[in-house]
């Protein structure tokens, strides 16, 4: 069975503000659940943990099943698929997942995608690194961005570079970051979508600048006339995820 869907990124904001309810906790696997008990610090316990109960939840209203009937598996190459007992590797969906300590994003497609997600705020750009990140184009493109978001412009920019990488599937060992290209040309539209090649393939890029300081990025097997990817941001309640109007 293959699944007709569209790119999507769901965005859960503050994911560890509570704890995770019962109701939530109840759809995540012994796995997942033991994967979370491996980190040291309660916060990333409760953030794996809601990263996992926020996968199922998102992937089972795409696909139209109960969260507990999903099954996550990795291809060859590590990137992840998504499947249930009766189709264990569902075609027609492809799925990635990004988190920082502040947020988790979750990206949703027909075809190959990838997603990133940072927080300005979180901590600095490692400027030490800008020539290993970045090429020499971008460097001087960031250095006519204003001091004040030049930042935010470094984060753009990885953002976009990751999520191209992500949703290809290679890896930032396998690929110098500087060799990413970005599609960001001029100083007038770092957020814009772009239509960019990498690996000999087609990808659109479209970057998010969300309040509070949260930089998001969707890279998407190019397919001509396709939509713009839908976005919806939650905030984590006693009841789990809910939609944000506030950030639409």
């Amino acid at each position: 069975m293959t699944h007709c869907i569209d790119y999507a990124v769901h965005l859960l904001l503050h994911p560890v503000a509570l704890e995770i309810g019962a109701a939530s906790l109840d759809t995540v696997s012994m796995t997942e659940r033991v994967d979370a008990a491996r980190y040291l610090r309660s916060e990333q316990r409760q953030q794996k943990l809601a990263a996992a109960a926020f996968r199922r939840s998102v992937l089972a209203g795409v696909l139209d099943v109960h969260p507990n009937e999903l099954l996550f598996g990795r291809h060859a190459q590590g990137k992840p698929f998504v499947g249930t007992r009766e189709q264990p590797c569902m075609a027609g969906v492809d799925f990635n997942l990004s988190h920082t300590r502040e947020a988790i994003a979750i990206a949703v497609g027909p075809l190959a995608c990838g997603v990133d997600v940072e927080h300005v705020g979180a901590r600095g750009f490692p400027w030490d690194a800008a020539a290993l990140c970045f090429s020499a184009h971008e460097l001087a493109l960031l250095e006519r961005v204003g001091a004040s978001e030049r930042e935010a412009w470094a984060f753009a920019l990885w953002t976009r570079k990751e999520a191209i990488l992500k949703a290809d599937g290679c890896g930032l060992l396998s690929v110098a970051p500087h060799e990413v290209l970005t599609g960001v040309h001029s100083a007038g539209f770092p957020f814009d979508a772009q239509t960019v090649t990498f690996q000999q393939r087609s990808w659109r890029v479209e970057t998010r600048r969300l309040d509070g300081g949260w930089i998001v990025s969707l890279a998407s097997a190019h397919s001509a006339g396709a939509a713009l990817a839908g976005w919806t941001v939650y905030r984590w309640s006693a009841a789990g995820a809910v939609p944000d109007a506030s950030q639409g």
